[in-house]
C-alpha cells in the first residue's frame, strides 16, 4: 500500500515537470484536425479518404461527440459496398463510442455488436479485442459490472494474443474502473498503477489524463481528499492543453464532489458549474447527470433549496433516460440478435423454398377447383336446358291455366329483388359508415400543418374503406440549461413519427387491419414511449401476432411498415430556432426513396412484414439514419401505384418510372408533386382501360 502511494506521488512530481518544463506547446486537437482535413482534400483513393474519416472520428470522440458520429458516418457511407473491410470494422467501433459519449447505449451496443460480427469474419483480433472492450463499456455504464469484466478479460486475452501494449494499458485502465465501481479500491489501484506504467512508457498523453482523472477519483472514494484533488487538477490542466473536452468535464465535477466533502461549498458551485457548461457543449447526458447532482446537494448545503430542487429535477430527467429497464432489455435483445444472426440466412432461405412450394400448390388447387367448377356447372346447364325443352311443352299445353301461378312466382321475385337490393344498400352505408370511422382515425390537416413544414400525401383507396393507413405522432422534451453568457435557454427536442402502412388485402379486411395498427401505435409511441424505429416495429409485430392469436390459428395476416423520424430541435432564447438535427428509417417490406442533390436513393427495408407466423418470434428491423445537411425530400410509398396496370401495353407502371417521376418533379412545391402524381395515375389506368387494383398511397415530406 505504501509503495503504490509513494510510486503515484512521484509519478505526479516528475510528470508536472515534464508538462512544465518542455518548450514544445501541447498540439490540441483543432490543429490535428486541421491537418487531417488538408490531407482529406488532397486525396484520391476511397480507402486514404476512409481511413482520414475515421482518424478525424476518433480526434473528436471526447471533444465533440456529435462531429465523431459526422465523420463516422461519412466513413461508412463511403465505405456502402463493403470494399474495405478492415476499414469498416474501426467505423463501427467509432460509430458505438460516439453513441456511448451522448449516452445513447442501446445504439452503441448495437453497433458494437455489428463490429465483432465483421471482425470475426475478417479474423481482426485487434478489433475484435476492442469490440470487446466496448461492449464491456456499455454494460459498465448500465451497472453491470460483472459482465463488463468477462468481456475486459476477453479483450485482454487479444491484447497479450497481439502483444498490443496500448491496448493492453487500455483493458487495466477498464479492469480499475469496474473495480471501483464494486468499490475494491486496492485492487483498482493494482490496474490503474500497471495502466498508467505503460502510458508513460508510450509518451501517451490522453491515456495519462484518463490515468489521473480516475486515479483521483479512485482517492476521493477513499477519502484521501488532499491526493485526489492534486491528482485531478494536474490531470485538469493536462485536458486543457490538449482541448480534451470530455476530460475537462469529468474533472471538473469530481473536483466539485472534493470541495462539497470539505464543506467548501462555494467552489464546489463553480466547478460543477463549469462541468455542466461543457457537459452541454459536449451533449453528454451523463454528465449532465452528475454535475446537476453535485449542484443540487451544494445548493441544498448552503439552504438554497428552490434552485437544489431545480437540478434534482433536471438531474432525475436525465437519470431516467440513460438508466431504466427498458434499456437493459433493448441491450439484451440487441445482444440476442447478434447470437441468432448465424442462423438467419438459413431460416430465410428455407422460407423462400416454403413460400415458392405453398405457391405452387395454391395455383394447382386453384386449377383442380376451376376445373371442378367447370364440369359442374356444364352438367347443371345439360340438366336445365333438358328440364326446359320438357317443361316447355307441357307448358304450351297447359299454359292459359298457368297464367296466374307466373304472375304470383313473378310477384315473390320482385319481393325477392327489393329485399336484395335493401340488403345492399344497407351493407354499403355500414361500409360508408365504417370509411368515416377511418377517416376520423387519420391525422387532421391541421394537426399536420402544425408539425411539419412542407408535405403532401396522396392518399386513393381502392374500395370505399382501404388497407393502406398512416399515422403521424410526436413526442416533445424539454431541456433547461445556461450558455456561456450565463442566459437561460430553453431547448424543446421533438420526435416526429410519420408512419406508412399498407395491410394485406383491401377493402373491409384490410380496413380491420389498420384499426389493429393505429390502436397498436398509439400504445407504443404515446404510451409506453417507445422511441427507437426498430424496436417499435418489432413491438408492433408481436402485439399483431398477440391481437389476432396468429399462433394458435396459423393466421398470415399481415403489414407492409414505413416508419421516418424526424428529430427536431426548437430552441428559445433571444430568437426561436428550429431545425431537424437527425432522421431515422425503418422499414418491414416497405422501401424509402429520398433525394439530395438532385440524385436519388433508395433504403432496402427488412424483407419481412410486420405480424404472420411465417417468421420467427425475435425478428431483426434495422434503423439507418439519413445525413440531411443538404435539403432533402423523402418519399414513403406503398405498392400500389408501382403495381398499378395501364399505358397502352397493359403493363404494370414500375418503381422505375416511378423513381424517375419522382427525381423530374422533386424540386416543385409538394402540393404540386400530388397532383401530378394523382393525375399520372389516372391517365395510366385510363390509357389501358384498367380498375384501380390497390389501394395507392404516397407521402412526401421536405427537411
Amino acid at each position: 500500500m505504501i509503495y503504490r502511494i509513494v510510486f503515484i506521488l512521484v509519478f505526479f512530481a516528475l510528470s508536472y515537470q515534464v508538462f512544465a518544463q518542455t518548450d514544445k506547446p501541447v498540439q490540441t486537437f483543432r490543429q490535428k484536425a486541421v491537418e487531417l482535413r488538408k490531407k482529406l482534400e488532397v486525396a484520391a483513393h476511397d480507402s486514404v479518404r476512409i481511413k482520414l474519416y475515421n482518424d478525424l472520428a476518433w480526434l473528436f470522440r471526447n471533444a465533440e461527440p456529435d462531429s465523431m458520429l459526422i465523420y463516422a458516418n461519412q466513413a461508412l457511407t463511403l465505405n456502402n459496398k463493403n470494399a474495405f473491410p478492415h476499414h469498416k470494422v474501426v467505423t463501427l467501433n467509432y460509430m458505438g463510442v460516439a453513441f456511448r459519449n451522448l449516452s445513447n447505449y442501446t445504439e452503441a451496443l448495437k453497433y458494437y455488436m455489428q463490429a465483432l460480427k465483421l471482425a470475426e469474419d475478417i479474423k481482426n483480433l485487434e478489433q475484435m479485442g476492442y469490440a470487446y472492450l466496448n461492449i464491456g463499456n456499455v454494460y459498465l455504464y448500465q451497472i453491470n459490472y460483472h459482465e463488463s469484466i468477462d468481456y475486459f478479460l476477453l479483450a485482454l486475452k487479444n491484447a497479450n494474443t497481439l502483444k498490443d501494449q496500448r491496448m493492453i494499458a487500455y483493458v487495466y485502465l477498464n479492469l480499475g474502473r469496474a473495480y471501483r465501481l464494486l468499490k475494491d479500491y486496492e485492487k483498482s489501484l493494482e490496474y490503474y498503477n500497471q495502466n498508467i506504467a505503460i502510458r508513460e512508457k508510450l509518451n501517451d498523453k490522453e491515456g495519462i489524463v484518463t490515468s489521473l482523472s480516475d486515479i483521483g477519483e479512485v482517492y476521493r472514494l477513499k477519502g484521501s481528499l488532499g491526493q485526489a484533488l492534486q491528482a485531478l487538477k494536474q490531470a485538469l490542466e493536462l485536458a486543457e492543453q490538449l482541448d480534451n473536452r470530455g476530460a475537462q468535464t469529468y474533472d471538473l465535477n469530481n473536483i466539485a464532489l472534493i470541495y462539497k466533502e470539505l464543506k467548501e461549498y462555494d467552489k464546489a458551485i463553480d466547478f460543477a458549474e463549469r462541468s455542466l457548461t461543457m457537459a452541454h457543449k459536449i451533449h453528454s447526458k451523463n454528465d449532465i447527470r452528475k454535475a446537476t447532482l453535485t449542484l443540487a446537494q451544494s445548493h441544498a448545503a448552503k439552504n438554497n433549496f428552490p434552485l437544489a430542487y431545480e437540478y434534482y429535477n433536471t438531474h432525475n430527467l436525465y437519470k431516467d433516460s440513460i438508466f431504466n429497464e427498458e434499456n437493459n432489455q433493448k441491450i439484451a435483445q440487441l445482444k440476442s440478435l447478434y447470437e441468432l444472426e448465424q442462423q438467419k440466412s438459413k431460416i430465410e432461405l428455407l422460407e423462400k423454398d416454403k413460400k415458392i412450394q405453398d405457391e405452387h400448390i395454391e395455383y394447382k388447387n386453384l386449377l383442380v377447383n376451376s376445373f371442378g367448377i367447370a364440369i359442374f356447372l356444364l352438367c347443371v346447364i345439360a340438366i336445365v336446358l333438358f328440364l326446359s325443352i320438357r317443361q316447355r311443352k307441357k307448358t304450351n299445353l297447359i299454359l292459359s291455366g298457368k297464367n296466374n301461378e307466373i304472375e304470383k312466382q313473378n310477384n315473390v321475385l320482385e319481393k325477392q329483388k327489393k329485399l336484395l337490393e335493401k340488403k345492399n344498400m344497407d351493407i354499403t352505408a355500414s361500409i360508408q359508415y365504417a370509411q368515416r370511422i377511418q377517416k376520423s382515425m387519420l391525422p387532421s390537416k391541421k394537426y399536420l400543418n402544425d408539425l411539419l413544414d412542407e408535405y403532401f400525401i396522396l392518399y386513393k383507396p381502392k374500395d370505399i374503406v382501404s388497407g393502406d393507413f398512416y399515422w403521424v405522432g410526436d413526442i416533445v422534451n424539454k431541456n433547461v440549461f445556461i450558455d456561456e453568457s450565463g442566459q437561460q435557454k430553453i431547448i424543446y427536442q421533438k420526435q416526429i413519427y410519420i408512419v406508412l402502412i399498407d395491410c394485406t388485402g383491401h377493402g373491409v379486411p384490410g380496413a380491420f387491419m389498420t384499426m389493429i395498427a393505429n390502436d397498436s401505435l398509439r400504445n407504443i409511441i404515446l404510451d409506453k414511449k417507445i422511441g427507437e424505429p426498430d424496436v417499435i416495429l418489432a413491438t408492433l409485430h408481436h402485439m399483431v401476432v398477440e391481437i389476432l392469436r396468429q399462433e394458435e390459428n396459423k393466421g398470415q395476416e399481415s403489414m407492409d411498415v414505413g416508419l421516418l423520424l424526424l428529430h427536431q430541435e426548437m430552441l428559445f432564447g433571444t430568437k426561436t430556432e428550429k431545425k431537424v438535427t437527425k432522421v431515422e428509417f425503418s422499414g418491414a417490406k416497405s422501401n424509402l426513396l429520398y433525394i439530395q442533390n438532385n440524385e436519388i436513393f433508395e433504403i432496402k427495408s427488412a424483407k419481412h412484414p410486420v405480424g404472420g407466423t411465417a417468421y420467427k418470434e425475435t425478428l431483426f428491423f434495422p434503423t439507418h439514419i439519413i445525413n440531411c445537411q443538404n435539403p432533402t425530400v423523402f418519399y414513403l410509398y406503398s405498392d400500389g401505384y408501382t403495381d398499378q396496370f395501364g399505358g397502352k401495353d397493359g403493363r404494370k407502371f414500375m418503381s422505375k418510372n416511378f423513381k424517375n417521376m419522382l427525381l423530374d418533379i422533386h424540386k416543385k412545391p409538394l402540393e404540386e408533386q400530388r397532383q401530378i402524381l394523382d393525375t399520372t395515375i389516372e391517365n395510366w389506368q385510363s390509357e389501358g382501360g384498367e380498375e384501380q387494383i390497390d389501394d395507392i398511397s404516397t407521402i412526401g415530406i421536405r427537411i
